[in-house]
Protein backbone atom coordinates (compact mmCIF):
# COMPACT_ATOMS: atom_id res chain seq x y z
CA UNK A 1 0.00 0.00 0.00
CA UNK A 2 1.82 3.33 -0.94
CA UNK A 3 1.02 6.25 0.86
CA UNK A 4 1.16 9.90 -0.57
CA UNK A 5 4.31 11.59 1.09
CA UNK A 6 1.65 15.07 1.33
CA UNK A 7 -0.66 12.99 4.23
CA UNK A 8 1.91 11.54 6.08
CA UNK A 9 1.43 14.50 9.04
CA UNK A 10 -2.27 12.93 9.25
CA UNK A 11 -2.43 11.33 12.93
CA UNK A 12 -3.35 8.08 13.84
CA UNK A 13 -7.10 9.60 14.56
CA UNK A 14 -7.92 10.21 10.55
CA UNK A 15 -7.05 6.57 9.79
CA UNK A 16 -9.91 5.80 11.64
CA UNK A 17 -12.59 7.26 10.14
CA UNK A 18 -13.04 4.79 7.57
CA UNK A 19 -13.07 1.86 9.94
CA UNK A 20 -16.14 4.39 11.82
CA UNK A 21 -18.25 4.90 8.57
CA UNK A 22 -17.94 0.83 7.84
CA UNK A 23 -18.99 0.56 11.60
CA UNK A 24 -22.31 2.55 10.65
CA UNK A 25 -22.88 1.05 7.55
CA UNK A 26 -22.67 -2.12 9.22
CA UNK A 27 -25.01 -1.49 11.97
CA UNK A 28 -27.44 -0.33 9.63
CA UNK A 29 -27.62 -3.05 7.78
CA UNK A 30 -28.11 -5.58 10.68
CA UNK A 31 -30.31 -3.22 12.59
CA UNK A 32 -33.44 -5.07 13.79
CA UNK A 33 -35.63 -2.74 15.16
CA UNK A 34 -38.21 -1.19 12.33
CA UNK A 35 -36.30 1.49 11.28
CA UNK A 36 -34.22 2.78 8.14
CA UNK A 37 -35.99 0.59 5.65
CA UNK A 38 -35.80 -2.39 8.03
CA UNK A 39 -38.37 -4.23 5.14
CA UNK A 40 -35.48 -3.86 2.28
CA UNK A 41 -32.69 -5.18 4.92
CA UNK A 42 -34.90 -8.46 4.99
CA UNK A 43 -32.41 -11.76 5.06
CA UNK A 44 -33.38 -12.90 2.16
CA UNK A 45 -33.09 -9.96 0.38
CA UNK A 46 -30.00 -8.42 1.70
CA UNK A 47 -28.11 -11.67 0.85
CA UNK A 48 -29.66 -11.38 -2.93
CA UNK A 49 -27.96 -8.08 -2.28
CA UNK A 50 -24.31 -9.56 -1.25
CA UNK A 51 -24.01 -11.81 -4.04
CA UNK A 52 -23.62 -9.04 -6.29
CA UNK A 53 -21.76 -7.33 -3.83
CA UNK A 54 -18.10 -9.22 -3.78
CA UNK A 55 -15.95 -7.56 -4.95
CA UNK A 56 -16.72 -4.59 -2.56
CA UNK A 57 -17.24 -7.50 0.32
CA UNK A 58 -13.57 -8.45 -0.61
CA UNK A 59 -12.35 -4.80 0.79
CA UNK A 60 -13.49 -5.93 4.17
CA UNK A 61 -11.00 -8.63 4.92
CA UNK A 62 -8.27 -5.94 4.17
CA UNK A 63 -9.95 -3.84 6.68
CA UNK A 64 -9.63 -7.01 9.11
CA UNK A 65 -5.80 -7.08 8.49
CA UNK A 66 -5.30 -3.00 8.16
CA UNK A 67 -7.15 -1.95 11.80
CA UNK A 68 -6.52 -5.52 13.66
CA UNK A 69 -2.96 -5.86 12.77
CA UNK A 70 -2.56 -2.25 13.91
CA UNK A 71 -1.25 -1.49 10.83
CA UNK A 72 -3.27 1.95 10.64
CA UNK A 73 -1.10 3.63 13.06
CA UNK A 74 2.29 3.36 11.24
CA UNK A 75 0.49 3.72 8.21
CA UNK A 76 1.93 0.33 6.77
CA UNK A 77 0.41 -2.64 4.73
CA UNK A 78 1.59 -6.59 6.29
CA UNK A 79 -1.57 -8.50 5.31
CA UNK A 80 -0.06 -10.40 2.72
CA UNK A 81 2.53 -11.76 5.41
CA UNK A 82 -0.29 -13.50 7.35
CA UNK A 83 -1.85 -17.02 6.86
CA UNK A 84 -4.85 -15.67 7.98
CA UNK A 85 -5.63 -13.17 5.67
CA UNK A 86 -4.90 -15.86 2.82
CA UNK A 87 -8.15 -17.57 4.72
CA UNK A 88 -10.05 -14.41 4.72
CA UNK A 89 -9.20 -14.14 0.86
CA UNK A 90 -11.20 -17.77 0.67
CA UNK A 91 -13.69 -16.79 3.42
CA UNK A 92 -15.51 -13.70 3.26
CA UNK A 93 -16.56 -13.61 -0.43
CA UNK A 94 -18.23 -16.93 -0.24
CA UNK A 95 -20.30 -15.82 2.74
CA UNK A 96 -23.56 -14.32 0.30
CA UNK A 97 -23.62 -17.80 -1.47
CA UNK A 98 -23.22 -19.84 1.94
CA UNK A 99 -26.35 -17.83 3.25
CA UNK A 100 -28.37 -18.36 -0.04
CA UNK A 101 -27.02 -22.18 -0.30
CA UNK A 102 -28.55 -22.49 3.58
CA UNK A 103 -31.94 -20.45 2.42
CA UNK A 104 -32.44 -22.49 -0.66
CA UNK A 105 -32.13 -25.38 1.21
CA UNK A 106 -33.95 -24.85 4.19
CA UNK A 107 -37.05 -23.51 1.46
CA UNK A 108 -36.75 -26.99 0.17
CA UNK A 109 -37.75 -28.67 3.30
CA UNK A 110 -39.92 -26.98 4.58
CA UNK A 111 -41.99 -26.53 1.13
CA UNK A 112 -40.71 -30.19 -0.24
CA UNK A 113 -39.98 -29.27 -3.36
CA UNK A 114 -36.58 -29.70 -5.19
CA UNK A 115 -37.38 -26.43 -6.87
CA UNK A 116 -35.30 -24.79 -4.76
CA UNK A 117 -32.73 -27.09 -3.78
CA UNK A 118 -31.67 -26.90 -7.40
CA UNK A 119 -30.94 -23.31 -7.18
CA UNK A 120 -28.78 -23.81 -4.42
CA UNK A 121 -26.64 -25.95 -6.23
CA UNK A 122 -25.94 -22.52 -8.31
CA UNK A 123 -24.75 -21.02 -5.34
CA UNK A 124 -22.98 -24.17 -4.24
CA UNK A 125 -21.01 -24.40 -7.63
CA UNK A 126 -19.80 -20.78 -7.11
CA UNK A 127 -18.54 -20.86 -3.69
CA UNK A 128 -16.57 -23.88 -5.25
CA UNK A 129 -15.40 -22.07 -8.31
CA UNK A 130 -14.30 -19.11 -5.93
CA UNK A 131 -12.52 -21.22 -3.20
CA UNK A 132 -10.51 -23.39 -6.20
CA UNK A 133 -9.72 -19.76 -8.04
CA UNK A 134 -8.24 -18.27 -4.77
CA UNK A 135 -6.62 -21.50 -3.95
CA UNK A 136 -4.84 -21.41 -7.11
CA UNK A 137 -3.66 -17.79 -6.87
CA UNK A 138 -2.42 -18.53 -3.34
CA UNK A 139 -0.60 -21.77 -4.64
CA UNK A 140 -0.27 -22.02 -8.62
CA UNK A 141 0.51 -25.45 -10.25
CA UNK A 142 -1.01 -27.04 -12.86
CA UNK A 143 -3.48 -29.36 -11.03
CA UNK A 144 -4.72 -26.21 -9.59
CA UNK A 145 -5.21 -24.09 -12.90
CA UNK A 146 -7.66 -26.93 -14.15
CA UNK A 147 -9.62 -27.48 -10.89
CA UNK A 148 -10.27 -24.10 -11.02
CA UNK A 149 -10.88 -23.70 -14.72
CA UNK A 150 -13.55 -26.76 -14.48
CA UNK A 151 -14.97 -25.50 -11.97
CA UNK A 152 -14.95 -21.72 -13.18
CA UNK A 153 -16.84 -23.53 -16.25
CA UNK A 154 -19.36 -25.31 -14.47
CA UNK A 155 -20.06 -22.43 -12.35
CA UNK A 156 -20.97 -20.02 -15.19
CA UNK A 157 -22.81 -22.58 -17.38
CA UNK A 158 -25.21 -23.43 -14.32
CA UNK A 159 -25.91 -19.72 -13.58
CA UNK A 160 -26.57 -18.63 -16.91
CA UNK A 161 -28.66 -21.89 -17.59
CA UNK A 162 -30.36 -20.73 -14.73
CA UNK A 163 -31.26 -17.10 -15.81
CA UNK A 164 -32.00 -18.15 -18.99
CA UNK A 165 -34.78 -20.56 -18.28
CA UNK A 166 -35.69 -20.62 -15.16
CA UNK A 167 -35.24 -16.91 -14.35
CA UNK A 168 -36.24 -15.42 -17.82
CA UNK A 169 -38.59 -18.06 -18.91
CA UNK A 170 -36.67 -19.72 -22.15
CA UNK A 171 -37.29 -22.60 -24.12
CA UNK A 172 -40.87 -22.86 -22.79
CA UNK A 173 -42.19 -25.02 -25.03
CA UNK A 174 -46.14 -25.34 -24.20
CA UNK A 175 -46.28 -21.56 -23.72
CA UNK A 176 -48.31 -19.32 -25.87
CA UNK A 177 -45.33 -17.45 -27.22
CA UNK A 178 -43.16 -20.31 -28.42
CA UNK A 179 -40.22 -20.44 -26.25
CA UNK A 180 -40.65 -18.00 -24.04
CA UNK A 181 -42.89 -17.41 -21.09
CA UNK A 182 -46.74 -17.17 -21.21
CA UNK A 183 -46.73 -13.31 -20.09
CA UNK A 184 -44.97 -10.82 -21.71
CA UNK A 185 -44.52 -7.48 -20.84
CA UNK A 186 -43.37 -5.93 -23.67
CA UNK A 187 -45.10 -6.25 -27.12
CA UNK A 188 -41.95 -7.51 -29.29
CA UNK A 189 -40.45 -10.78 -28.68
CA UNK A 190 -37.68 -10.07 -30.24
CA UNK A 191 -36.45 -7.86 -27.24
CA UNK A 192 -36.63 -10.67 -25.08
CA UNK A 193 -34.64 -13.39 -27.02
CA UNK A 194 -31.79 -10.16 -27.10
CA UNK A 195 -32.07 -9.62 -23.77
CA UNK A 196 -31.76 -13.42 -22.48
CA UNK A 197 -29.11 -14.75 -25.29
CA UNK A 198 -26.64 -12.09 -26.12
CA UNK A 199 -26.87 -8.97 -23.32
CA UNK A 200 -27.48 -11.88 -20.09
CA UNK A 201 -24.62 -13.99 -21.42
CA UNK A 202 -22.39 -11.31 -21.47
CA UNK A 203 -23.50 -9.07 -17.89
CA UNK A 204 -23.12 -13.18 -16.47
CA UNK A 205 -19.41 -13.38 -17.80
CA UNK A 206 -18.61 -9.81 -16.13
CA UNK A 207 -20.28 -10.93 -12.85
CA UNK A 208 -18.51 -13.76 -12.89
CA UNK A 209 -15.21 -12.21 -13.71
CA UNK A 210 -16.09 -9.88 -10.07
CA UNK A 211 -16.54 -12.63 -8.26
CA UNK A 212 -13.79 -14.78 -9.36
CA UNK A 213 -11.63 -12.27 -9.67
CA UNK A 214 -10.11 -12.71 -12.85
CA UNK A 215 -7.45 -10.58 -14.09
CA UNK A 216 -6.56 -13.00 -17.24
CA UNK A 217 -9.58 -11.51 -18.81
CA UNK A 218 -9.34 -7.41 -18.64
CA UNK A 219 -11.55 -7.23 -21.22
CA UNK A 220 -14.77 -7.92 -19.28
CA UNK A 221 -14.30 -4.94 -17.00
Amino acid sequence: MEMDERTLSFTTLTELVPLGLFSVLLLIMICPLNIMYRASRFPMALCDQLTSQVQLLRTVKFYICYYGWGDFKRRSNTCNQSSLYEFLNIFIPIIPYWFRLLQCMRQGLEQKDYGPAMNGLKYLSTIVAVVTRTLYVQRKGTTMRIIAATSLGVATSFNTYWDMVKDWGLLCKDSKNPWLRDKLMLPSKSVYFVVIVVMNVILRLAWMQTVLDFHETPWLH
